[in-house]
C-alpha cells in the first residue's frame, strides 16, 4: 500500500507540473492589442496614426517588436507591417506611408480601412489623426492597448 500511495504522489506531482507548462505556454498567445475601426482617406479627408511603446516594466530603450495590419472596408487585408520600435520612441507616418511602408497584398485600397496593431513584448498607445485639405479641420482619437488572447 505505501509503495502504491508513493507511486500516486509522484504522479499527481507530475501532473501539476505538466499542468503548469501548458498553463505557462498559453499565456504566450496573449498579446496587447490596439484596434482601429474607422480611418480614411475619401475626397480631400487624410489620416495619420503615431504609436508609442509605453511599457513602465521596460528598461528605457529596450525595443519592443509591433504587427500592424491595415484592412479594407471588406475586411481584406491591404498591408502588413512589421517593425520595432524602442521605448520612449513614436513611430508617426500618414496612413498612405504606413501602408507603403509594408508588405502590400492584392487587396484594393479603398477610401475605409481598420487597423490593428498587436505587440507580444509591449503595451502601447496610438493617436489617430484626421484632417481635411479643403476646407480645414482636423481632430484625433488616442487608444491603449488592452490584453488580448489569441489561443482561440
Amino acid at each position: 500500500m505505501k509503495k502504491y500511495s508513493k507511486n500516486l504522489s509522484w504522479l499527481i506531482v507530475f501532473s501539476l507540473l505538466l499542468c503548469g507548462f501548458f498553463a505557462e505556454s498559453s499565456y504566450a498567445l496573449e498579446k496587447e492589442v490596439i484596434y482601429i475601426p474607422y480611418v480614411t482617406r475619401a475626397s480631400g479627408w487624410w489620416s495619420g496614426l503615431s504609436l508609442r511603446p509605453t511599457s513602465l516594466n521596460r528598461v528605457g530603450g529596450e525595443l519592443c517588436s509591433f504587427t500592424m495590419n491595415i484592412n479594407n472596408e471588406r475586411g481584406e487585408m491591404v498591408s502588413l507591417i512589421d517593425f520595432r520600435l524602442r521605448t520612449g520612441e513614436m513611430g508617426t507616418n500618414s496612413l498612405d506611408g504606413w501602408i507603403n511602408s509594408g508588405l502590400r497584398t492584392q487587396a484594393q485600397v479603398t477610401d475605409r480601412l481598420s487597423v490593428r496593431v498587436t505587440s507580444s513584448d509591449c503595451r502601447h498607445a496610438a493617436t489617430l489623426f484626421i484632417g481635411m485639405l479643403y476646407r480645414g479641420g482636423f481632430a484625433f482619437h488616442s487608444y491603449e492597448s488592452w490584453r488580448q488572447n489569441f489561443s482561440n
